[in-house]
């Protein structure tokens, strides 16, 4: 099971991810392999269980992850914890971090590049190298995920929907719902889905 993890990273609140950063030492191994706990393999039961039976909501993932780390804080020790996450310990946490309060903020690379004070060619490679995918492409699958939920959670008339997400007429959303989804917003909607996919 391969869980991807990007920035705001809390094992709970006193014990916040960033901690193992101040805490590491050079002279650390870099990687330690952890023996999974009874309680961890419950929850990995529990998780394989659910993502058998179709669920495919990322905000269920979201919870699901944020559960996951207060199973590790909870049942491995800080040293443990340090030497597992030894590889993503970096400086880059605060830039992930950045990216992630502020996305929604912004409309586009330009934007995003101005308000994190680099140029757009500086701010596209430190994306690139934090992020693995290029600035835009993250944005637009942001964009696209939170339309999709708003499409299948809300009772907003689509054409708000499309004006709340930047979109300055229907034909443009519905431009943009068909290259990422295949079908236009309206038929989004009609679909009625058991989980919201991405």
């Amino acid at each position: 099971m391969i869980c991807r993890l990007r920035g705001n990273i809390q094992f709970c609140d006193q014990f916040p991810f960033e901690k193992l950063c101040r805490d590491s030492s050079s002279t650390e191994p870099d990687t330690i392999h952890l023996t999974i706990h009874q309680r961890l393999q419950a929850y990995l039961k529990n998780l394989s269980d659910f993502i058998e039976d179709g669920m495919k909501c990322i905000y269920y993932y979201e919870i699901k992850l944020k559960e996951l780390f207060f199973l590790l804080r909870a049942y491995y020790t800080r040293e443990e914890l340090r030497g597992f996450f030894q590889p993503l310990v970096s400086n880059d946490m605060q830039f992930s971090d950045f990216v992630l309060k502020n996305y929604h903020k912004v409309k586009n690379v330009k934007e995003f590049a101005e308000l994190a004070n680099y140029s757009i060619s500086g701010f596209e490679k430190k994306f690139k190298k934090v992020f693995k995918v290029s600035a835009y492409k993250w944005m637009t699958e942001k964009k696209a995920s939170h339309i999709l939920h708003e499409i299948h959670t809300s009772h907003k008339p689509l054409k708000e929907i499309g004006w709340d997400n930047g979109f300055s007429s229907p034909a443009q959303f519905n431009d943009f719902c068909k290259i990422h989804f295949g079908i236009t917003p309206g038929k989004l909607r009609e679909k009625k889905e058991f989980v919201c996919k991405t």
